[in-house]
């Protein structure tokens, strides 16, 4: 009987002076019981780069992802009405002092178009429970635009074997899997188009605020609602890895900004070959990867469980001893931090990941790699 692979040794390289350094990865999963963090009886294994899903449901890094500043709050879940369906509601997740918002719609599309704006949506239909997933916010691929207009590094890309949609300047640069960013060109065909399900109460998803003026006004749109993993190339991420789309100067007030992704001279413009900001490694929502967190937060999750409208607990506050012994070499002590908290409420999971290293002279071959020793022990 295989057992699930917990724990793993990892070798990479630190920005910003991007020293090697090699390290211990684990992971524990608990079960919410009645205010409390348990133990599962079944951990979840890490999971590793070929196994993570892209999906309507859900999009993640690897568990094993290096060198995170700060802690990821990530939610794999849903918005939940309890016992009466709802057209719209606030769901909100506190993890100490860290947190989000989203108020979610039932389906609903675009009712007309006045004087070259959307003036109105369609009423919001009931629902029981909505993803809060990336698919079901604010962005998305303009493709009507694109033709159109013209996309010429888009078709330079795809010529040399790129995603057309991923290098077009049409694609929504902070969710490319959403819906609702369309470029107000022919504004009347945004008739019975999808309108979002999700989004940031403090950045609404307006009907005047729908179109947008043009590609490189991007920046002037809503904010995506989600509350699951960010992709790479989705900004602010691919800011932080030198391929974020461009800001005019002065750069705008961004909404990113009083979510704490962003310090305002974060925003000048990064030259491709600058060392990347280790801040792209962090891959949460804007506002839910600002802190370093400890691992003992309280948490508190209202309209995110299918049974309670409000769910309340305590992080477990279990830290790990970490210890790594290189071949040849006495048992080092690693210092432990807490990577991710990643909640999983419709199944009363959460799963804490946790990781230390130290730096090294250079990147171990495989086959040393494959002799390093590791131990974790828990309290």
């Amino acid at each position: 009987m295989s057992h699930p692979r917990l724990s793993c040794v990892v070798n990479f390289r630190r920005p910003p002076a991007f020293h090697w350094h090699m390290g211990i990865v684990v992971k524990r999963t608990y079960q919410i019981v009645d205010g409390r963090c348990n133990l599962a009886q079944r951990q979840s294994a890490l999971v590793g780069r070929t196994e993570t899903e892209v999906d309507e449901t859900n999009t993640r890094d690897e568990d094993d992802y290096p060198h995170k500043p700060f802690t990821d709050v990530i939610l794999h879940g849903a918005a939940h009405t309890g016992r009466r369906e709802a057209s719209e509601l606030v769901a909100s997740i506190e993890v100490g002092p860290v947190g989000r918002r989203v108020r979610v719609h039932g389906d609903r599309s675009v009712e007309a178009v006045r004087g070259g704006v959307v003036a109105s949506f369609s009423k919001p239909r009931l629902f029981s429970s909505v993803p809060l997933t990336h698919a079901r916010s604010y962005g998305g691929f303009d493709s009507y635009a694109s033709s159109m207009l013209g996309d010429e590094t888009a078709e330079l890309c795809a010529a040399l074997g790129m995603d057309f949609a991923s290098a077009s300047r049409f694609t929504y640069p902070r969710n490319a899997r959403g819906v609702g960013f369309l470029i107000a060109v022919d504004p009347e065909r945004a008739v019975g188009t999808m309108v979002p399900n999700l989004e940031d109460p403090d950045d609404p998803v307006l009907p005047e605020r729908l179109l947008c003026p043009a590609a490189d006004r991007w920046y002037e749109q809503p904010i995506p609602g989600a509350l699951d993993s960010i992709l790479l190339s989705d900004f602010p991420r691919s800011h932080f890895f030198n391929a974020g789309p461009d800001l005019p100067e002065p750069v705008p007030t961004l909404r990113e900004i009083a979510l704490g992704a962003f310090m305002a001279g974060d925003l000048r413009p990064r030259a491709l070959l600058e060392p990347p900001d280790a801040r792209g490694a962090n891959g949460a929502v804007p506002g839910l990867a600002r802190l370093r967190l400890r691992g003992d937060e309280p948490v508190r999750l209202v309209h995110l469980h299918p049974n309670e409208r409000e769910l309340v607990f305590r992080l477990p506050g279990e830290v790990p001893e970490l210890r790594l012994q290189p071949p040849g070499c006495p048992i080092l002590e690693l210092e432990p931090a807490l990577d991710t908290v990643y909640l999983e409420p419709d199944c009363d999971s959460v799963s804490l990941i946790w990781s230390g290293s130290l730096q090294v002279a250079s990147r171990y071959p495989p086959e040393e790699l494959a002799q390093v020793e590791h131990r974790v022990r828990w309290p």
